[in-house]
C-alpha cells in the first residue's frame, strides 16, 4: 500500500469508517452494544464489518488510526471462486441504509479500497457543491444521479 493511499484509509473527514475493518479494531463494549452488534443478514463475508462501522459513523462516534498496529487477514476461500458473496452483502449494507447517502451509493460504483483517494474526492467534491450556493442545485442532481445509478446497480446486476 502506497503513502497516497494509506493517507487516504486512515483520513477521518469522510467516510472514516472505511476504516473499520473488524481484524483490526478497538471499540468498547458499550458502544457496540448500543449500535446492536453485528447486523445478523451478513451470512457471508464481506461489508459486515463496514456496516457496523458505518453505524458507529452515524452515532458520532470518533475514528481514529494508530500507527505501528500491524493487522493480518487470512483470506476467505470463496475469493477464489466465481460467485461473489460481497454483491449479495452490498445489496444488504444498501438495503439497511437506503440510496439516500451518497456515502453507500458511491460503493457500487468505486470501491474504497481500490481507490479511496478518488472515493473520498468525489464525496468531498459533493459536500462542497451542496455547500457552496452557486453549485448547490448541481449538486443535488448529482447525488441523485449518484442515488439512482447505485440502484441500478444494484438490483440489475446479475444475481
Amino acid at each position: 500500500m502506497g503513502k497516497s493511499y494509506e493517507r487516504a484509509i486512515r483520513s477521518t473527514d469522510f467516510a472514516p469508517w472505511i476504516m473499520f475493518i473488524t481484524r483490526c479494531v478497538s471499540v468498547k463494549r458499550k458502544h457496540f452494544m448500543d449500535a446492536g452488534g453485528f447486523e445478523e443478514r451478513f451470512i457471508t463475508y464481506g461489508f459486515e464489518d463496514w456496516e457496523l462501522g458505518y453505524r458507529f459513523h452515524k452515532q458520532g462516534l470518533p475514528f481514529k488510526s494508530v500507527r505501528g498496529i500491524i493487522g493480518f487477514h487470512q483470506e476467505h476461500p470463496s475469493l477464489f471462486r466465481k460467485d461473489d458473496p460481497q454483491l449479495d452483502n452490498l445489496r444488504i449494507f444498501y438495503d439497511i441504509h437506503t440510496s439516500k447517502d451518497a456515502e453507500i451509493s458511491l460503493i457500487c460504483l468505486c470501491h474504497p479500497l481500490k481507490d479511496p483517494n478518488l472515493f473520498k474526492s468525489i464525496l468531498r467534491l459533493l459536500a462542497e457543491w451542496k455547500t457552496r450556493k452557486e453549485y448547490k442545485r448541481l449538486g443535488r442532481i448529482m447525488e441523485a444521479a449518484l442515488n439512482r445509478a447505485a440502484t441500478a446497480f444494484i438490483y440489475n446486476f446479475k444475481k
